[in-house]
């Protein structure tokens, strides 16, 4: 399983930021959260997937939505597999 940069659309696991014109948008795909976290652990997902969000807020200009993503990143391992 790859990690892929920040600009990008596609990453491996499980969150992505996407703007639509004036929206931004955050997704989650719970399969590959699971997925990801099952292989790599709970630390090493909050650490891709909040750096991953970090670096799309400033890509983005949402400093003030960036407090809550990282909430949400950090929910999802609360979360059961």
């Amino acid at each position: 399983m790859r990690f892929t940069r920040a600009n990008s659309d596609r990453p491996d696991f499980g969150i992505s930021v996407v703007k639509d014109g004036d929206t931004i948008s955050m997704h989650f795909d719970l399969d590959q959260i699971a997925a990801f976290r099952s292989k790599f652990g709970d630390e090493v997902f909050v650490e891709v997937a909040t750096r991953y969000v970090e670096e799309r807020a400033d890509a983005l200009s949402a400093h003030g939505e960036l407090w809550l993503w990282k909430e949400a990143v950090r929910a999802h391992v609360m979360a059961p597999l």
